[in-house]
């Protein structure tokens, strides 16, 4: 989502937050289709798992007062296979059906219930906002905005390079995927760049990957942040902090999670237990352990501004605190760590800090050339 602001906002298409973005409505109908449907496996899945805690997410299908949900459930698994790739194959009158299938499902209080309880499990970001508009995205004429096209979600594959200019200096960004599976394609690619631009989501404090539903997001990023940080091939590499997803940071702690979700001893534990090599290494890592005793948010709902303002002291106090477990990591002494706390789908704050990394990166290569 930052490299599609940065393009929209330094690359060659003047009418780029204006225009149609018809190659992401396949991933968004895919991504809204696959949605649904994780929902409703997850919300059996998590009643086994726990029935206490998750009384509230079963669907019993054998009930007489759900048997209306099977045709539903039905047509939507039709869809599960298909890409919608090719706009005049598509059954628009049958597509009709589908998104009101898919309003349907969405609206079920078990099925909110499961999407509220989406940190023990992995789902795309932006889910709701696409399934809240089904029946448009399904319509014969979605025509997808900037906006839709921001907040759609395909993972990125590879390394992907992006060349622009801003007045008259040539940058050249290479995107490339996080994913466990992805690294090795790029990790030792990158010698000799000018900068890093590590982006790490805030949210994923209380969000679990995508390769292994047992691991935490967060904990994952740390210790890629530290391996990037530290690694010989990025010695001399400017290293740029993206602090990502700030938005909806604001709305788990608003959603009451909190930072002990994750930096408590027995989760930070078992990570480490999970990725060291031996009793040394997990002796290191665990000198990272932290817990987070700061200011947390409690609904006010009589009080909105007092609600508000306990809101803001809980979220500035825990970027504080996880700006510091990310800043740690680094054990290169003169290695500089430029921070940015952003939000991805807010043009005016991408511009603003995009405008920063510009001098860093500008400053950088003077430095290199002898010249500041």
């Amino acid at each position: 989502t930052i490299l599609h602001q940065i393009l929209a906002i330094h690359g060659n298409d003047e009418h780029a937050r204006e225009r149609d973005y018809p190659d992401s409505r396949p991933t968004i109908r895919s991504n809204v289709v696959a949605g649904i449907l994780l929902l409703l496996k997850k919300s059996q899945e998590l009643h086994e798992a726990d029935p206490s805690r998750h009384h509230d997410t079963l669907i019993a299908l054998d009930r007489a007062e759900h048997a209306h949900l099977l045709p539903h459930i039905k047509h939507v698994v039709r869809y599960q296979s298909i890409a919608f790739e090719q706009d005049d194959v598509l059954d628009y009158a049958d597509m009709a059906v589908l998104a009101q299938s898919i309003a349907l499902l969405w609206q079920l209080p078990q099925i909110q219930a499961t999407y509220s309880s989406r940190q023990y499990f992995n789902v795309i970001e932006n889910l709701d906002f696409f399934l809240d508009r089904a029946q448009q995205v399904m319509s014969e004429h979605y025509t997808v905005s900037y906006e839709h096209h921001l907040r759609s979600r395909r993972r990125t594959t590879g390394v992907v390079p992006y060349e622009f200019w801003i007045e008259g200096v040539r940058f050249k960004i290479c995107d490339a995927g996080g994913q466990r599976s992805e690294r090795k394609k790029w990790l030792e690619h990158f010698g000799g760049v000018t900068a890093v631009i590590f982006v790490a989501a805030l949210n994923h404090f209380c969000t679990v990957i995508f390769e292994d539903e047992t691991k935490n997001a967060m904990l994952e990023s740390l210790d890629l942040f530290e391996e990037i940080c530290n690694s010989r091939f990025f010695r001399r590499t400017e290293l740029i902090l993206f602090l990502n997803k700030n938005d909806l940071f604001r709305d788990r702690l608003q959603d009451g999670l909190r930072l002990k979700i994750l930096f408590n001893e027995k989760t930070f534990t078992e990570h480490t237990y999970f990725v060291s090599k031996n009793e040394a290494e997990r002796k290191e890592k665990m000198e990272y352990y932290e817990e987070y005793n700061g200011p947390v948010y409690v609904a006010n709902p009589d009080d909105p501004d007092e609600d508000e303002a306990c809101l803001n002291e809980a979220q500035n106090a825990s970027l504080t605190f996880l700006q510091i477990q990310y800043e740690k990591r680094n054990k290169v002494p003169y290695k500089r760590i430029f921070v940015h706390v952003t939000t991805a789908t807010d043009t005016d704050n991408i511009k603003k800090v995009f405008y920063d990394v510009q001098n860093i990166v500008i400053n950088s290569n003077l430095r290199r050339g002898g010249l500041v």
